[in-house]
């Protein structure tokens, strides 16, 4: 399979309150190849959500390189990086950060009208991807009426509208209850066979994290491999 993003000696410092460094991420790597579902856990607070934020290009990495698609994200400039976030990398958070004035279905057209996609076409399309998820007769609902759960559905699909070559999930079922959180993760875990999407989900659900084609463990700014039945809290 064709390698879809890399991060190579990704290293990540932030200022602490008494002006100290501590060091998040030191030297991580990752590679995951197309249609590959790759999970990431580790204890609350060690970096999983800054290495997301880093291979998502939201953040910059004070040392090593991110590439997406043969890309270096660090050469890009401001614009550029946005315009391939917006085309090629989906995001999925615990938080849905949906515009709750909005319906199922404008959510979803979203990046696609900021990508210049006429309304029309950025409108059937969002209706093929809101029928994907199982939301076709919510479309034009205003999320503020969803379930928890159908909040979170609107949220992947507008994170797959564009068909991005990665989707990075950031705790995506955290906020579920157990059965509604198995319909998201049968769904991410179905992107990567049906689609070719790449997936790198950060959870602590073991049920996610079983799904997962591999899971790695991240631990003192590195990855590794996890072992089968690892702490994931």
């Amino acid at each position: 399979m064709t390698t879809v993003l890399e991060g190579l000696g990704l290293r990540r410092v932030f200022t602490g309150g008494d002006g100290k460094p501590i060091v998040v991420l030191d030297g991580a790597d990752l590679s995951v190849s197309g249609g590959e579902f790759v999970a990431v856990v580790g204890a609350s607070g060690c970096g999983k959500s800054t290495l997301l934020h880093l291979l998502g290009g939201l953040d910059r990495p004070d040392a090593g390189t991110v590439r997406l698609e043969g890309v270096v994200l660090g050469s890009l400039s401001s614009d550029a990086l946005a315009d391939v976030r917006n085309r090629r990398v989906g995001f999925v958070f615990q938080f849905h950060h949906l515009l709750r004035d909005f319906t199922a279905l404008e959510n979803v057209m979203m990046p696609l009208l900021v990508g210049g996609t006429a309304p029309a076409t950025a409108s059937h399309r969002a209706n093929e991807v809101l029928e994907e998820v199982g939301l076709a007769a919510r479309a034009t609902s205003r999320v503020t009426v969803l379930s928890g759960g159908e909040q979170q559905r609107v949220a992947l699909a507008r994170a797959i509208v564009t068909d991005p070559a990665i989707l990075l999930a950031d705790e995506p079922t955290g906020n579920l209850d157990p059965s509604t959180g198995a319909r998201v993760h049968e769904l991410l875990a179905g992107l990567a066979r049906r689609r070719g999407t790449a997936v790198i989900a950060v959870t602590h659900n073991p049920v996610l994290a079983g799904q997962a084609d591999r899971v790695l463990a991240l631990e003192a700014g590195h990855l590794r491999e996890a072992v089968p039945g690892e702490q994931m809290s």
